[in-house]
């Protein structure tokens, strides 16, 4: 109910995938995943020399990194018009190895004023993703903040506007967007004119301080709006933000692990709930397959992330999307287009006459032909769904209303778009063929007394 009163429920056009290949990726990896969106998982260990590794806007200032990234997107948006082609960008990270120089005034700072870097200043650490001199030289990934007025701020803005005018990247993922990395969220290297640190036994302030992502919500909305301008959309991961931001049309994820799904709670005041998949533990269709379900009883759809090479055919995310969300609950998320379930129950839109295709997937996660039946009347059309343990389905609404004379069961068969084969319970065994001349414009079907369609 909260999410429909603060008008957070967005709009996902397909799936998400990550990649660490320049290659273009099939066509079948691309519809096996009902992809919508296709990205470099990150810019790492980057090949030059000495090695760098670059995790935020930094990649501007590296002209042969850029071209091969315009090369690769060009070339899969050549192959697959219709696929965001992006890659992934964790703003607040730069790497350098002079931070109070590149942006003095947007540098973050803990409580006693130090710098921060990601993962702490442990040598060992970046010793993983710098050439050893680098490290001995003091580069990190040093962590800033953006606001609309500081020289980090105006950095982001840019980065933004090079990435899709010059790349071709429309969309990005935005990995810790709302927080920035920064610990506990404040920076102490000045004021926000509202936060500070209050002692409890004196009751008075002992710092003051500025929240992160309130003090760069102004950049980070701007961003996003770029993003969206251009025909994409900016994905999260991490915090979902502020209803301001989440009301904005942006899509929310984040990274789940070993079988926890816990974090997911994060995403349930998020304009999507659409986390990803497992990246460890995943060896098997079925591994990938329980996760998803794991996913949905938390109310979750499901992005691609820890799959690896174990999808080579269609799984239940080749039936969620398009989606746009309406309620969440446990094991059924419902949509606008689609409902997707794992919990048996009779499923529709009150008061809506469109009919519905079925998609069931047996425990094993394999799409299978399926027998239930959908029931239209005075009062609408809905379809009981039976499942067993570990089945599911989708419910997908068809552009196709059905009006009958009095109430009747009918199957849809199936739909591709131009034709519509279904079967009534006066005809089981004779299934009608409708040929639609502008499926977009959608149609309306009369299912007479006598089981025929007009």
């Amino acid at each position: 109910q909260v999410r429909a009163d603060e008008g957070i429920n967005g709009h996902v056009p397909g799936g998400f995938g990550f990649t660490s290949s320049w290659e273009v990726p099939s066509t079948d990896y691309v519809q096996n995943r009902n992809l919508a969106f296709y990205s470099w998982a990150s810019l790492t260990r980057v090949l030059q020399n000495p090695v760098n590794s670059l995790e935020g806007w930094e990649f501007t200032d590296y002209p042969e990194l850029c071209d091969r990234i315009r090369t690769w997107i060009g070339a899969t948006r050549a192959a697959h018009p219709d696929l965001q082609t992006t890659f992934h960008v964790a703003h607040s990270l730069f790497a350098n190895n002079t931070p109070e120089a590149l942006f003095p005034d947007s540098v973050a700072r803990d409580a006693a004023k130090n710098l921060i870097c990601y993962g702490g200043n442990n040598t060992d650490y970046y010793s993983r993703y710098f050439a050893p001199e680098l490290v001995d030289a003091g580069w990190r990934w040093w962590i800033y903040y953006p606001t609309m007025e500081n020289t980090f701020g105006k950095r982001m803005l840019e980065s933004a506007d090079y990435m899709i005018e010059n790349l071709g990247a429309t969309s990005v993922w935005a990995d810790g967007y709302i927080s920035g990395y920064v610990p506990g969220d404040f920076t102490y290297d000045h004021w926000d004119g509202v936060s500070a640190t209050v002692d409890p036994a004196t009751h008075t302030i002992t710092a003051k301080k500025a929240l992160v992502p309130y003090v760069a919500l102004p950049v980070l909305k701007a961003v996003a709006r770029k993003y969206t301008d251009a025909g994409g959309y900016l994905v999260t991961n991490g915090k979902s933000g502020p209803f301001s931001f989440t009301r904005l049309p942006v899509i929310s994820s984040c990274e789940t692990s070993g079988g926890d799904q816990q974090p997911i709670a994060q995403l349930h005041l998020g304009s999507t709930v659409t986390p990803l998949g497992a990246p460890s533990g995943i060896k098997t269709f079925q591994d990938v397959y329980d996760d998803i379900l794991g996913k949905l009883d938390h109310g979750a759809l499901y992005f691609w992330h820890g799959e690896r090479d174990t999808i080579t055919e269609p799984t239940i995310v080749s039936e969620m999307y398009p989606f746009t969300f309406e309620s969440i609950h446990p094991g059924t998320v419902r949509g606008k287009e689609r409902i997707v379930t794992k919990v048996s129950s009779v499923y529709g839109w009150p008061g809506d006459y469109h009919l519905h295709e079925v998609h069931f997937y047996d425990g094993r996660g394999r799409k299978r032909p399926h027998r239930f039946v959908t029931t239209v009347d005075e009062q609408g059309v809905r379809t009981e769904v039976t499942l067993g343990e570990g089945e599911s389905a989708v419910i997908e609404r068809l552009p196709v209303k059905l009006e009958a004379e009095a109430s009747q069961n009918v199957r849809v068969v199936d739909y591709d778009g131009n034709r519509l084969r279904i079967a009534t319970s006066l005809s089981p065994g004779n299934v009608q063929v409708v040929a639609l001349s502008d499926p977009n414009a959608g149609a309306t079907l009369k299912l007479g007394g006598d089981g025929v369609l007009s």
